[in-house]
This record gives C-alpha cells, structure tokens and sequence, in this order.
C-alpha cells in the first residue's frame, strides 16, 4: 500500500505551467514546424491531466466509531481486530534492546477489504518503555481528512494509547469533536474510581488530533 501524500499538486495547477515550459525550452533549439507538433502533443497531454485526480479518501466514520469519545475499541469490532493485529506483529517482548524494531511478517494485518486502501504500511518504533507503530492514512473522519493513527504498546508495563492525526486545525477538530471528547473524557475519569480510568483530550498545537490514553 502507498502512502498519499497530503500536499499533492494538483493536475490543473501543474499542467499548464509544464507545457509552457516545454514550449520555451522547444522554442529556442528547434525549427517552428517542429516546434508546432511539440506545442500540439503538450497541450494535448495539459489538457488529458486536467481530469486526474489524487485518490479519493476513504470515509472511516464506522471503522473509527467511538474513537471521538476515546471508548477503548471492542475486541470484536474492526478496529479492535485491526489493533490486535497490529500488537501480533509489531509489539516488542520485554527485554528487547532499545530501537529494535519488531515486524513478524508472517502475521497479516486485519482490515476491512472496503477500506483496506485508504492504509499505508505501518512503521514500527521501539522507544524502550513502548513501541510505537504509526499507520499513514487517507481518510475522513467527521468530514474532516485525517493523515495518521498511532499507537504505543506498553513493552513491559501497562502504556497503551492511541492518537488520530487530522490534516486539519485544532479548531476545526474541536469545534467538531470538542463535546464528544469531553465527554469522554468525563466517562474515563469516572471509570477511573473503578480502577480502569482513561483520558481523553484534543492536544494544543497543529495539526488537530485526539489522543487517548488508556494505559493502566
């Protein structure tokens, strides 16, 4: 899976601007005649591009249900498989060295068929307390793009989180997820009494993101 890059160039921005420069560049080692057929191929090849388009993001609003409110994903749920996936294959055991990075190829990564597109492949990072995979997206959620998920598993201890990176500002996360992270975040302290407390909250800073935190 390949990783879509969040600032592509569109075709109508880049396409006239690249016959332009191929026809001065004609323009000054070539006779007219030649030149014409040139400057015919590159407006036709401007005029061709104006109708690609970057792929389209994948909408995630079922696949990320729940995660607005940080509520730990079901075991049985498609992202809760997915998760459980990723621990198989990239989770570090204790006692692995610092920086080594875990990546069992032989376990395959459990999503959706109809979404499996908007994910790129995973990196790994062992921090030492945690290992760190981070999943490149192209999705939506909310109706706002979202570029990244990542995930910390606790190597030897109990870290377990999770954030959801939006390619848009703070403020527009907040003012579409702002009372259902709240709110959440009032249920994680709750549960917190009852000894399975979490966090829930939008960090400062850009882009927007939700963090979850439910490490015990």
């Amino acid at each position: 899976m390949t990783m879509i890059s969040t600032r592509q160039i569109t075709a109508r921005q880049a396409a006239p601007a690249l016959a332009g420069a191929a026809f001065s560049l004609l323009a000054a080692v070539v006779p007219a005649s030649i030149r014409r057929a040139a400057l015919l191929s590159a407006v036709l090849a401007a005029t061709l591009a104006l109708g690609t388009t970057p792929s389209q993001a994948v909408e995630l609003d079922a696949f990320l249900e729940g995660v607005d409110e940080c509520a730990l994903p079901r075991p049985a749920s498609p992202l809760g498989v997915f998760v459980h996936s990723l621990v198989q294959r990239y989770a570090n055991k204790p006692g692995n060295p610092r920086g080594y990075a875990a990546d069992r190829t032989d376990i395959s990564l459990d999503l959706p068929p109809d979404i499996a597109d908007a994910f790129g492949s995973p990196t790994p990072s062992n921090f030492g307390e945690y290992t760190q995979v981070t999943v490149p997206l192209n999705g939506t959620f909310g109706g706002l793009p979202v570029t990244q998920m990542t995930f910390r598993f606790g190597n030897k201890n109990g870290i377990k989180a999770f954030m959801i990176v939006f390619n848009a500002s703070r403020a527009d996360v907040v003012s579409e997820f702002g009372e259902a992270v709240e709110s959440g975040d009032d249920r994680g302290q709750n549960a917190g009494r009852r000894g399975d407390g979490y966090s829930a909250e939008i960090p400062y800073g850009e882009p927007g993101r939700i963090a979850c935190d439910w490490s015990s």
